[in-house]
């Protein structure tokens, strides 16, 4: 099942020439490998901490995928900050929607978010725009290429919670 208006929204991100040079056999960057550290020791983090352990073991596996996909540099704290904010109720959350809000919260908390710290979220959340904009694009154009229903579902939501971060972040200009 491909996702047209998705699809269209993730053409105009253009694909980083890094990922292809990973995927050929060279030697990741040192900012890839901060990256990469970032979503693997949350997904190890997840599958240790989160509960059900059924649950944690899916959104770990899920974490293992997208970071394996991803070359934009990220650490913990702008997971954290990104999670963070995405956790955030909104008026008009269908049910899947406010869910994975809770599953964001959870995330925020195991990659260290502090509730009520004081610093500017700008830099975090420019880069949470960045991870997830590439995230999105990745997996639409998986899905391009092979219409899995869960790789679907992930794209919507990439791409969903990419928006909100950028209008998050134009928020703070």
């Amino acid at each position: 099942m491909a996702v047209p208006h998705l699809l269209a929204e993730t053409a105009l991100i253009q694909v980083d020439p890094r990922c292809a040079a990973l995927r050929a056999g060279a030697t990741p960057s040192a900012e890839w490998s901060t990256m990469h550290q970032a979503l693997s020791d949350l997904a190890a983090e997840t599958a240790t901490h989160m509960k059900p352990e059924a649950r944690g073991a899916a959104v770990a596996a899920t974490l293992r995928e997208l970071a394996s996909l991803a070359t934009t540099p990220a650490s913990m704290l702008d997971l954290a900050v990104g999670y963070q904010h995405l956790a955030a109720a909104r008026r008009g959350d269908a049910p899947p929607v406010a869910a994975r809000r809770v599953t964001c919260a959870e995330l925020a908390s195991l990659a260290g978010a502090a509730d009520g710290e004081n610093h500017d979220p700008t830099p975090q959340l420019a880069t949470c725009v960045d991870l997830w904009g590439e995230l999105s694009s990745r997996i639409a154009e998986q899905v391009a290429a092979d219409p899995d229903p869960r790789l679907s579902a992930i794209a919507a939501t990439l791409l969903r919670e990419s928006l909100e971060l950028e209008a998050a972040l134009e928020s703070l200009s």
